[in-house]
């Protein structure tokens, strides 16, 4: 038995790594197809990777080539956030990007320790280089292996939860499907989810093993297990130093298990270890991250803390419930207020100890960007620009239309195939009980001298009470066979067979048992104290062997409650309810749809389970495979078709412009811009920034607010004046962002008018500096996408305080 499961984990191994690879060799030509990536100049590499600021913390230590000099300068950064020196790490949780660059260092210094060469370059009109010793093929590696990861994380968690390798292969099935929808690896390769993701399922995955290990709530021990404290800290510490977002899902998941433990489904020991690894998970993401105090003001740690003092509290006093005075339902909504009133004491306390960080909480910006869809919270920038991003929209209709075609489809096979499997199950018992008087009194007699026969018992042998007894037994079983005379054959022939097998397998059981005891005779003086041991281990191995065949030979009584009722299976449980809370931040931000689409398909492959099925209608479950197959097959190609089209990923527009700032600017000089260019700008020219993407603080919010002045109809001289007291020497103005409209519809002109309606009867500050009139600022450089303004540190009081220059004036004018 061991070895055929040990065989059985390492097959299931060697498959879910050989789809990690098919799913590695994917992403990564799509990718390549996408982007044309290997075509590419350097300078377009990095504009990949210009959305945010994750990428440009890996190049700053890579090309400090002493990782300790690179850190360093992460951890004291005063590029970013000009004149202010933040701490990189901190503020845009880079940890990917510092193990990526340290394996990174560690590679080159081996590579050049034994002179391997990893990197080839051809002639042409740029730096055309292929090889793991370029620092962005490295990076992407790195991330295409997680994906990888994933991937087999998906097959084995899918192969735990329906106990065959079909359910692995069909969720990894459905997740090629709705490969578009389902992951961002590709299209966002530096992405906190693609680094967090991998570990999150996998903490998924370890925490149902536990639940299925741990069924009962009657177990009811305290004593802590610390193995499963420290794998689940562990994957949960990886988790939420990758993507701090992934407090959130743990919230919901610390929800789950309160809600499955109050209804009696897990055990208190196994929700008292699983608090404790949540919080000893954020206290070492804290001490991880040069203390970091998200971690210890995140929900995530504050309602670890609550449940963990809600189980205490209930290990102190916890009497037993009288029905007459309060319903279960009643003491579940009174426990789950005072869980909840808990979480906001701690998450109170926690933020007034750290109150310098409560602005930065990553969970409330979640939090609040919900609630501004339903305008229970006043407008701003930092909201517009959040309802305005693809990755922050609530679910789009496309990801719903096509979840509905693979998920809902399957389903109604699903329901077809089982319905026909009962109809016709009820169809042969109605026929049998249909049947004559006759036909039932002519089986009774067939069992009766069948009995007769095998026994050689005489006419006279019928009136003896142990006879009786067992031909009683024949004729019940019958019964249960619905009088089919033929069922009733196999039925008492399997019966037999097992009966035979535990016999044989006793005798030999004993004949071992003789020989070792004859073997421990001999050697009794010399091994005495040995053989004693032996034997009571051999006396404890044969109890075990007894019990377990006991424990077979009731496997049908013991999973039938004393009411009467299955007992709901624990995993499935925690997997469906899981499922559930992760639908609802799905709604309400789509990012999250990334973690639910995977999760969906590994928990709709365990749907159906063989046991489902009748012994006698297990065909109908090879027909449900093949429909299900069958409906994959369209949409599947589909999305892998329409994955392998070339986008057009180039700028030109912005190249120009980051190629003019690297040349005619000082090293020194400091920008401002909108958000989606800004970080180009740093990544790029290594110039510093004023303002950046993450607009989760105060401080970023204004000064985020006062750059996008420029698209208000503000007067130019107060716009002017507002952005000189933030020492910016250029801001870059956007014509995309000026004349049209954001990819949900909207024109930044709008969020101005909202918030200042006096203003509306103005022109634009933009559109003045497109149109060429005279205004406030000195424009230095313009293309047909971007203008760059020279911002004065004195602050304008009229127009007739300076000499104005007409908006064409060249930059070769100014240098």
């Amino acid at each position: 038995m061991i070895e055929n499961r040990l065989v059985f984990i390492l097959s299931s191994a060697l498959i879910g790594i050989g789809l990690a690879c098919i799913h590695i060799f994917h992403v990564s030509n799509v990718f390549e197809f996408q982007t044309g990536f290997s075509e590419l100049s350097k300078i377009e590499r990095y504009l990949i990777f210009a959305k945010d600021q994750y990428f440009y913390y890996y190049k700053t230590i890579v090309e400090d080539r002493e990782f300790d000099s690179g850190l360093n300068r992460v951890l004291f950064d005063n590029m970013t956030e000009f004149p202010l020196t933040i701490n990189g790490a901190h503020r845009f949780y880079v940890v990917p990007e510092i193990f990526s660059s340290l394996l990174y260092l560690t590679f080159m210094n081996m590579t050049g320790t034994y002179d391997i060469r990893m990197l080839w370059c051809w002639d042409s009109t740029h730096d055309d280089c292929h090889g793991f010793s370029d620092p962005t093929y490295f990076y992407l590696s790195i991330v295409w292996v997680l994906s990888g990861l994933m991937v087999f994380t998906m097959y084995m968690y899918g192969t735990f939860l329906s106990k065959h390798i079909f359910g692995g292969f069909s969720c990894v099935i459905y997740y090629f499907t709705l490969h578009e929808h389902a992951t961002n690896v590709h299209n966002h390769p530096s992405s906190r989810e693609n680094f967090a993701f991998p570990f999150i399922l996998i903490q998924f995955f370890i925490l149902s093993k536990e639940i299925a290990k741990r069924r009962s709530r009657s177990n009811d021990e305290v004593q802590r297990n610390f193995s499963i404290i420290s794998d689940m800290a562990l994957i949960t510490t990886i988790s939420i130093i990758f993507w701090p977002v992934s407090s959130v899902i743990f919230s919901t998941q610390i929800l789950v298990i309160y809600f499955l433990y109050e209804t009696g489904v897990l055990s208190k020991g196994l929700v008292n270890d699983y608090t404790f690894s949540q919080i000893s998970a954020n206290v070492f993401a804290y001490a991880l991250t040069h203390k970091n105090s998200f971690y210890l003001t995140s929900i995530h740690f504050t309602m670890a803390i609550s449940l963990q003092l809600h189980i205490i509290k209930l290990s102190m006093y916890n009497p037993t419930p009288d029905p007459s005075r309060i319903s279960r339902a009643r003491r579940f909504i009174r426990n789950l207020a005072l869980l909840v009133f808990f979480a906001y004491i701690t998450f109170d306390i926690m933020n007034k100890i750290f109150s310098d960080h409560q602005d930065q909480n990553i969970t409330l910006s979640y939090i609040r960007l919900a609630v501004i869809r339903f305008d229970m919270f006043p407008h701003s920038i930092s909201s517009f620009l959040y309802d305005n991003s693809i990755q922050f929209n609530t679910i789009q209709y496309e990801t719903l239309k096509n979840m509905f075609n693979v998920f809902c489809v399957k389903n109604l096979c699903l329901f077809i195939v089982i319905t026909m499997g009962k109809y016709l199950q009820n169809r042969r018992e109605r026929n049998y009980q249909e049947a004559s008087g006759d036909n039932k009194e002519r089986a009774k007699n067939y069992v009766i001298e069948d009995y007769m026969e095998e026994n050689r018992i005489k006419m006279n042998d019928l009136s003896n009470p142990n006879t009786e007894k067992a031909i009683q037994k024949c004729l019940d079983l019958l019964k249960s066979c619905n009088y089919d005379y033929l069922m009733y054959k196999r039925r008492k022939a399997s019966h037999f067979l097992a009966a035979e097998k535990e016999k044989t397998s006793f005798l030999s059981d004993i004949k071992k048992l003789k020989d070792q005891i004859n073997e421990k005779e001999r050697s009794r003086q010399a091994e005495k104290s040995n053989n004693i041991n032996n034997m009571e281990k051999q006396d404890s191995e044969s109890s075990k062997e007894t019990k377990s065949c006991d424990s077979t030979s009731s496997k049908i009584d013991n999973s039938v409650s004393d009411d009467g009722h299955c007992p709901p299976d624990p995993v499935f449980v925690f997997n469906l309810t899981q499922l559930m809370a992760l639908g609802v931040l799905q709604v309400m931000v789509e990012k999250f749809k990334f973690v639910f689409i995977p999760f969906t398909c590994v928990f709709v492959a365990t749907i159906p389970s063989k046991k489902w099925f009748l012994k006698n209608t297990h065909v109908f479950f090879m027909i449900y495979v093949v429909l299900m197959i069958c409906t994959l097959i369209n949409p599947g190609f589909k999305n892998i078709k329409n994955q392998y089209k070339i986008k057009d990923t180039q700028n030109i527009e912005l190249l120009k412009l980051l190629k003019w700032i690297d040349t005619t600017t000082a090293h020194d000089a400091k920008f401002g811009g909108p958000v989606d260019v800004i970080s180009a700008v740093q990544l790029i020219t290594k110039r510093p920034i004023i303002n950046h993407p993450h607009i989760e603080l105060p401080e970023m919010r204004r000064r985020t607010k006062a750059i996008y002045s420029m698209y208000s109809r503000r007067n130019s001289i107060e716009v002017h004046n507002d952005l000189s007291t933030m020492r910016v020497d250029y801001v870059i103005v956007s014509h995309e962002l000026c004349y049209n409209k954001t990819e949900k519809g909207h024109f930044m002109v709008d969020f101005w008018d909202k918030l200042e309606p006096e203003l509306q009867q103005d022109t634009q500050v933009c559109r003045l500096l497109f149109t060429n009139t005279f205004t406030s600022f000195l424009k230095v450089y313009e293309n047909k996408k971007f203008i760059v303004v020279r911002i004065f540190s004195e602050n304008l009081s009229d127009f007739s305080d300076i000499k104005l220059l007409p908006n064409n004036y060249r930059t070769t004018q100014l240098y």
